[in-house]
């Protein structure tokens, strides 16, 4: 039986992923930083069903001051804050590994896996812009390769860190009056080339034990790094002949580290617009387009290209039933295991996507009608990444036979 599609919904910018986005959408550009804004979209997703929000970001004010994703929340504080507001939904935050530390992220994201009941997702990301690198009190970002074998001692050590608490290490026995078995709380005593960690968090272990791993590289050092670590890879794929390679290369990587190739999920962004028909569709893309383009002019803005409207993905143009037609022929093509739908207006063209064209690929039989138990790993059949547990040290003593009876 073929696997279901993934359903991921990636929200970017102020109200959408459009440099004019804001300016046509229903909701108020000043909704961005509240929580009520947020809720609203999540709760459009869980009644679509989508299997998760997945929070883009920036570290840094861009230098085209009409980028649509200029002031985004911190996404980690944004999914804690969206654990009350949903009870289904995947939350996936971007996080760097360029300009963190592993035990402040594998803390944060123990923390939001225990608040969501094994729904939290982390994005691994190594920064872009050394706009980010000045911010942080450095002249650059390292050069490339440098950033992505910085980022898989980053994972291994969070990877770690999260399974330094075993299964069975809380006890919380008031008759006996042992709280946690000492030697089930161990120290990782993580030394790799470019982190060192003792550990261990002082979190128990969460539900999934490692919330679900996304990553977007496209390059060999990339697509490594996912093949390695990620269950689920957003990338950018305009072509299905491509798109097939790709995943290939992916799953291929993930076998050559050890892992199943069915373990790494490809989600290509797709940004769809819906119409009562193409023509009708691509007049919107230029609607959208033009709007950009005066507003610019006027404010002595530089000219945008059209990549930047889509972020670079694949733009959707149609009906609903062409929309749905073209994801089919990519899934049966062997191009995607979900997609990853970007919007250009938000909360509008989210709206419309969910209530048109999810529809039609649940009656084909591509995505499920409810969410079934269990956590995010659960859902999606997707197994806990190991750790290497062999340099792992318990944290205190053993209890001597006089001190424990």
């Amino acid at each position: 039986m073929t696997a279901p599609l993934i359903l991921n919904a990636v929200l970017r910018g102020q109200l959408g992923g459009h440099t004019a986005a804001w300016r046509v959408s229903r909701a108020e550009i000043a909704a961005n930083t509240t929580l009520e804004y947020w809720a609203e979209l999540a709760g459009i997703l869980e009644d679509a069903r989508f299997d998760t929000l997945f929070l883009a970001d920036t570290l840094a004010v861009p230098d085209d001051p009409a980028t649509p994703l200029q002031w985004p929340l911190d996404p980690f504080i944004l999914i804690a804050a969206l654990a009350s507001a949903t009870s289904s939904i995947g939350l996936v935050a971007t996080h760097s590994t360029t300009f963190n530390d592993p035990f402040t992220t594998a803390r944060q994201l123990a923390s939001i896996d225990h608040l969501t009941k094994g729904r939290a997702g982390w994005n691994v990301v190594t920064s872009l812009d050394d706009n980010a690198a000045l911010n942080y009190g450095r002249d650059r970002l390292p050069e490339h390769d440098l950033r992505y074998d910085i980022a898989q001692d980053y994972v291994a050590a969070v990877i770690e860190l999260l399974h330094g608490w075993a299964p069975d290490a809380l006890v919380a026995d008031r008759d006996s009056g042992e709280l946690v078995r000492r030697d089930a709380v161990r120290a990782i005593d993580h030394a790799g080339p470019y982190h060192r960690v003792r550990g261990p968090l002082h979190t128990t272990r969460t539900p999934q034990t490692v919330p679900l791993l996304a990553q977007a590289g496209g390059s060999p050092a990339g697509v490594d790094l996912a093949g390695r670590y990620a269950d689920i890879v957003y990338t950018r794929q305009l072509d299905i002949h491509g798109a097939v390679d790709y995943r290939r290369r992916v799953r291929a990587a993930a076998v050559h580290h050890g892992r199943a190739a069915h373990h790494v999920r490809i989600l290509p962004g797709v940004v769809p617009v819906v119409a009562g028909s193409r023509g009708e569709a691509l007049d919107r893309v230029e609607e959208l387009r033009r709007t950009d383009a005066a507003a610019r002019a006027r404010h002595g803005y530089a000219a945008g290209g059209p990549a930047a409207e889509s972020s670079g993905h694949r733009i959707l143009a149609g009906t609903a039933i062409e929309i749905a037609d073209d994801i089919s022929r990519w899934h049966d093509a062997g191009a995607l295991d979900g997609i990853s739908v970007h919007v250009n207006v938000l909360p509008d063209d989210l709206e419309v996507f969910a209530e048109t064209v999810v529809p039609l690929l649940r009656r084909r039989g591509l995505i499920e009608s409810a969410y079934e138990a269990g956590t995010l790993r659960d859902r999606l059949g997707l197994p806990t990444p190991d750790a290497d547990e062999s340099g792992f040290s318990p944290r205190w003593e053993p209890a001597t036979a006089e001190a424990s009876g």
